[in-house]
C-alpha cells in the first residue's frame, strides 16, 4: 500500500501487543449478530465494523502495534494524523496494521477447506 507516494511498512508488534489488538477487537464486537450471509443486512455488518472502529480499546491497542509502521520513513504515531489531509488514509493504515498482527492467529484455523474459512483469509492475508 502506498500513501501519497510512500510506501506503508508495517512490522508485526510483540505477541503481548497483538494480543491485546485481538482481544480489544474481540470486546468491541461482542454481542454483535453477524448475518449468514455477507448480503443478507449489510446495515448489521457496517455497524459491527463501526463498533470496532470507534472504540477506543482498539484505538489504544492499535497505535501501540503501529509503533512498528511506518509510511516512507515517517512513523505511524497520533501525530502522524494530526494533518487533516491524512485522515482520509487513517482506516486504510489502520485496517492493514490490524490484518498484520491479527492473521496470524487464524491462519490454521482457516487453512481448512471451507468457503467461509477460505473467504475470511483472503480478506485477512489481501494486502
Amino acid at each position: 500500500m502506498e500513501i501519497n507516494g510512500k510506501k506503508l511498512r508495517i512490522t508485526k508488534a510483540s505477541f503481548s501487543e497483538a494480543m491485546a489488538l485481538q482481544r480489544a477487537v474481540a470486546s468491541s464486537l461482542e454481542g454483535k449478530h453477524f448475518p449468514k450471509g455477507m448480503d443478507d443486512n449489510v446495515d448489521e455488518i457496517i455497524h459491527a465494523v463501526l463498533s470496532a472502529a470507534t472504540s477506543s480499546e482498539v484505538e489504544e491497542a492499535l497505535f501501540t502495534c503501529a509503533r512498528r509502521a511506518m509510511v516512507g520513513e515517517e512513523k505511524i504515531t497520533r501525530d502522524f494524523f494530526e494533518d487533516s489531509e491524512r485522515w482520509e488514509h487513517y482506516y486504510p493504515i489502520m485496517f492493514e496494521i490490524m490484518k498484520e498482527n491479527l492473521y496470524p492467529f487464524f491462519k490454521r484455523i482457516f487453512s481448512g477447506s471451507s468457503v467461509l474459512s477460505q473467504k475470511i483469509a483472503d480478506i485477512l492475508k489481501s494486502k
